[in-house]
């Protein structure tokens, strides 16, 4: 067997065995047509080697013009698969140019049919022997046939599409596969029609062998299914895979997965649905529900579905298979078949049963909050740190003439339109509790104002100020001004104004201090009270998370720190304790409250101190003891102090040292913030003595004798 024979013969078997297979993919998948274009176009090569076989060892002209007619047929079959599987594998190609080129070519077939002998030749004159691969075969010469203009043209117009085709596979992105086929098919296309050109004009003295270009083309072609294939077969263990995971995931996963038809009836729920509720396929949602929520939440389901609309955060309660009720939050996608109708829905349902007890609880504090504040003989008010307001007691929307939540703290409270010069929020959002007295411009009224920070649960804080009108002791104190000015040539009076002013204060201080300490703080004590029974209780149940016991933590945390602020407020407002135990018992106490503010260690000693002191002088001495230690806590830097009480002879002594850096009393007379002059004034009201010793780097010493004998102011 010659060497021809052997190679056209195994090209033939090549693409039959290539059809067969395409032709098995396809009766298998009837929906993918490149495989059934491959199968036909690679039995049409087969067909193209077999007649190019007959053609090279033909015998005579006729039997040679034979081979070219049935060789038309095989290469209809391969021009018209190579269109149609360009225009549907790779979606490129001009439509009109594609048909163009079919129906040229099934023309140019049927001219073929027609025409004698064939569509490419005339008349064939004889046959011409070359030597090729070692052998003897046939090449014909004769005329030329004119029709086959025609196939010319749609072997032109193919070139064109392919071309076309590949500029529009290029410009797609991510299809660098495509592009790679669409070359290939084109290289050996051009290959193709360039040898037919080169051995038709006798340049090269070759028979034709447009059977291994396109049996090159149909290889092309079919390794790219068999990458589509491959990847397929991924994508297959990828779904497995992914499905698996899924699976494990909605099995662990704390929220319940679901899917129900357009009827509302379950057909798939994950492991936690049968968890909460049992049985669940087969039911529809309302049968899990009372029947006040199943006709309440049927309502919103036949709107949703009739609108074929997602269910987007549906707040539900339904019966646990424990009847106890749980709140959940559902979404949920709806599942369309091809023509567009509802075939139901795929969705989630968290439980937020916890939450909504948080919430109500929440609800019950805020409630109380509010009549705590709403009771408050003073106004107060809460704003963020943007300066908006966030809450007004009734007290603040009657002076403000409404509620001015939302609008600028400025604006509302002081009718500015910018920031305060005296605001104090850089200091309270930065931890610190804020004391001070501000006359507002917008009634000219003096308040005293407590500023402390509010933590929220989730990071960001508050201010609330607690405000007093202090208009009336502001008042005082200009009166007293004015008297001193008036009466500056008459000191007893001025000292006997001075007293009552001094005494209309305490009055007023100690007023102040008692509504503090008997009114809101036993309030907030019993807030704090019931806020921590909350916390037990919640404690006690197993469906509680964690997450609402420490919210009401935080909040009893609170209620206690501003408790003790509102203690600490009316404490230093006035001391009960001076009223109620004495001068002693009250130092003693201010000294176990300066210990566990600051890192100096006081020491208090007395000595022969009457049971009996009068309380004008107790109450002037409690004072300069106060203001002692708040100097030694912000001016001196001390590592202790100590403090002594004594009786000498017909006067109570009283001494106040530090080992702190000390001053120059002469450099600081006129200094203000030490309140030396306070000291000293309350000292000469009562008849008593005033000293102060100091030297830089050698402490203070503060001395005060009051004589017994004296009278309250």
């Amino acid at each position: 067997m010659s060497w021809v024979t052997i190679i056209w013969s195994m090209v033939a078997s090549a693409c039959l065995t290539l059809a067969a297979m395409n032709l098995l993919v396809w009766l298998k998948e009837r929906t993918a047509w490149s495989y059934l274009l491959i199968s036909v176009m690679a039995a049409g090569t087969a067909g193209i080697a077999f007649c190019e076989l007959s053609m090279m060892l033909a015998a005579t002209p006729a039997e040679f013009g034979r081979a070219v007619w049935w060789g038309n047929i095989p290469v209809w079959m391969v021009v018209v698969s190579l269109v149609l599987f360009v225009r549907l594998y790779l979606r490129s190609g001009r439509m009109w140019l594609a048909w163009t080129i079919i129906g040229m070519r099934t023309l140019a077939l049927i001219l073929n049919v027609v025409l004698t002998p064939n569509l490419n030749y005339r008349e064939i004159i004889s046959l011409q022997h070359l030597r090729f691969l070692g052998e003897s075969v046939s090449v014909a010469r004769g005329l030329p046939n004119p029709w086959q203009l025609i196939a010319q043209v749609a072997v032109l117009l193919l070139v064109i599409f392919v071309v076309d085709a590949a500029v529009s596979v290029r410009r797609r992105p991510a299809q660098r596969r495509s592009f790679v086929l669409i070359s290939g098919i084109l290289f050996f296309l051009v290959a193709s029609l360039a040898q037919s050109v080169l051995v038709f004009w006798g340049i090269l003295p070759i028979p034709i062998t447009f059977s291994f270009f396109s049996l090159a083309i149909v290889s092309v072609m079919a390794y790219e299914m068999s990458l589509d294939v491959q990847r397929a077969a991924q994508l297959s263990n990828d779904l497995r895979e992914s499905e698996a995971r899924l699976r494990d995931v909605t099995f662990s996963m704390a929220e319940w997965v679901w899917e129900l038809d357009e009827k509302g009836v379950y057909t798939y729920s994950s492991a936690k649905g049968s968890e909460l509720f049992g049985l669940v396929i087969g039911k529809t949602l309302f049968d899990l529900m009372p029947p006040d929520e199943a006709s309440r939440v049927a309502a919103i389901f036949s709107e949703i579905t009739a609108k074929k609309l997602p269910i987007k955060d549906l707040e539900n309660w339904k019966r646990r298979k424990d009847g106890e009720r749980i709140c959940l939050l559902t979404n949920g996608v709806p599942l369309l078949d091809e023509a567009g109708n509802l075939k139901g829905y795929r969705g989630v349902d968290k439980d937020i049963t916890e939450r909504k007890v948080a919430e109500a609880a929440r609800r019950e504090d805020m409630a109380r909050y509010q009549a705590v504040v709403e009771a408050f003989d003073g106004f107060i008010y809460i704003c963020s740190q943007d300066y908006r307001v966030e809450y007004m007691n009734q007290r603040m929307i009657e002076r403000t003439g409404r509620n001015a939540r939302g609008e600028m703290c400025y604006k509302a409270l002081h009718d500015s339109d910018s920031v305060c010069e005296w605001c104090v929020n850089e200091r309270v959002f930065q931890g610190e509790t804020v004391r001070w007295e501000v006359q507002s411009p917008k009634d000219h009224r003096w308040y005293y104002v407590v500023n402390y920070p509010i933590r929220h649960a989730d990071g960001t804080m508050s201010k609330q100020s607690m405000i007093m009108d202090i208009t009336e002791r502001r008042l005082a104190e200009e009166a007293l001004k004015k008297s001193e000015e008036a009466l500056r040539y008459s000191q007893k009076d001025l000292q006997r104004l001075a007293g009552r002013l001094i005494s209309a204060q305490e009055e007023e201080l100690r007023r102040l201090s008692r509504e503090l300490h008997d009114d809101l703080t036993q309030r907030l004590a019993v807030l704090a009270i019931e806020a921590g029974k909350l916390e037990l209780d919640l404690e006690k149940r197993p469906n509680v998370q964690g997450n609402a016991v420490r919210r009401i933590v935080q909040i009893k945390d609170q209620l206690i720190r501003v408790s003790e602020d509102v203690h600490n407020i009316s404490r230093q407002i006035h001391p009960t304790i001076l009223d109620d135990l004495g001068l002693v018992r009250a130092i003693e106490s201010e000294c176990a409250m300066f210990l566990r503010r600051h890192s100096i260690t006081p020491s208090f000693i007395k000595d022969h101190v009457p049971d009996a002191i009068p309380d004008d002088i107790a109450l002037c001495l409690y004072r300069v003891v106060q203001e002692g230690l708040r100097n030694i806590a912000i001016h001196s830097r001390a590592k202790s102090c100590k403090i002594v009480l004594h009786l000498s002879g017909d006067a109570i002594c009283l001494a106040v040292t530090d080992d702190g850096v000390g001053f120059d009393p002469l450099e600081i007379r006129n200094t203000p913030g030490l309140g030396l002059s306070s000291m000293r004034e309350r000292v000469q009201l009562v008849e008593g003595d005033f000293a102060i010793r100091s030297q830089p780097g050698k402490g203070t010493e503060i001395t005060v004798c009051v004589p017994l004998a004296g009278g309250e102011v």
